[in-house]
Order: structure tokens, then C-alpha cells, then sequence
């Protein structure tokens, strides 16, 4: 039976986030739009973890979470490699352009084979919200990764493709930093 506390807790940050996003619509799109963007964000991560502390029970299932996220990070590793497989189709296939998609695909392996072997359901229990709401909440952080990642493949493909072999800039921090951030948070 749900705790009307969390129920009031949902629909209270529904309605913030709501009127943060139509205020920020209103006002067009700038630096304050990002700034009430986070703040909605922030308001969505951390209104849960007031709401469970409120619940005496065990609000979630800890055995079934890690299963969830994990089928959530085999779809947006997914969409990587259908991100990358479809920037090789815009090309023109040579070397560069190859290696740099299977190179890419052996970094999608590598995620997919370290976030598998070191996820677990330990931080997830009544007596730690905290670290359960940051163990989900930090995914958000690896799905991004995960999607940089990607990003920085396929402009290493284009860039592979159009005989420039020395990355930018932007595509080096797309896609290290993308890794780097997995590599980090599992």
C-alpha cells in the first residue's frame, strides 16, 4: 500500500518541475532556461529520497532495480552501436572510417562487460537511501557517458572517412570523456 506521503511527495515535485519548465519556456531559451532546467532536475533526484525516508516500508523491490537499469543500459549501448553502424552508411567506406567504428564497437563491448560484472544490488536497502538514490541516480551520469561515447565514435568515423586522421577537440572529449565517465561511476 502506497504511503500518501509519497504520493503528495510525487505530485508536489511534478507540479515544481512543471511550472520551472513552463516559467523557463516563458522566458525563452538562454542561461536561464539551463539554470531552471537544473533546478528541476534537482528538485526530481532529490524529492524521492524525502519521500522514502517517510515510508516505513522497504519502498522498492532491491533484487529487481539492478535488473532494470541493466536492461535500460543494454538499450542505450543499443542505440550507440546503431548510432555508429548508421554514421558508417553516410561515408564513404575506407580504412579510417572502419577501424574507427570497430573501435568504437570494442568500447561499447568494454561498457556493456564492466558495467555487467560489477553491478549489484549491495548499496540498495532501507538503512542506506542515501547511497540507493545515488547508485540510480549516478546512471544518469553513465547513460550520458555511454552517449558521448558514441558521438565522439561516429566523428572519429567521419573523420576517418574524410582522411583526416587527427581528431578535434570536440570529438577527443566526446569520446574519452564520455568513457571516462563509465569508466568512473561502474
Amino acid at each position: 500500500r502506497l504511503n500518501r506521503r509519497i504520493l503528495v511527495t510525487g505530485l508536489v515535485t511534478a507540479t515544481v518541475f512543471a511550472a520551472l519548465v513552463v516559467v523557463a519556456i516563458m522566458r525563452g531559451f538562454g542561461w536561464f532556461t539551463v539554470v531552471i532546467a537544473a533546478l528541476a532536475v534537482l528538485v526530481l533526484m532529490i524529492a524521492p529520497v524525502f519521500a522514502v525516508r517517510a515510508y516505513d516500508g522497504q519502498p522498492f523491490d532491491s533484487g529487481h532495480i539492478p535488473e532494470r537499469y541493466g536492461l535500460f543500459t543494454i538499450i542505450v549501448l543499443g542505440e550507440s552501436v546503431i548510432a555508429v553502424s548508421a554514421s558508417l552508411g553516410d561515408v564513404a567506406l575506407d580504412g579510417g572510417a572502419v577501424a574507427s567504428a570497430l573501435l568504437g564497437f570494442g568500447i561499447a563491448a568494454a561498457v556493456w562487460w564492466g558495467y555487467f560484472e560489477t553491478v549489484s544490488s549491495t548499496s540498495l536497502s532501507r538503512e542506506r537511501v542515501g547511497a540507493s538514490f545515488l547508485w540510480g541516480d549516478g546512471h544518469l551520469f553513465g547513460f550520458a557517458g555511454i552517449a558521448a561515447a558514441a558521438i565522439g565514435v561516429e566523428l572519429a568515423v567521419e573523420a576517418g572517412a574524410a582522411g583526416d586522421h587527427g581528431l578535434s577537440l570536440a570529438a577527443r572529449l566526446m569520446l574519452g570523456g564520455g568513457r571516462g565517465y563509465c569508466t568512473v561511476l561502474w
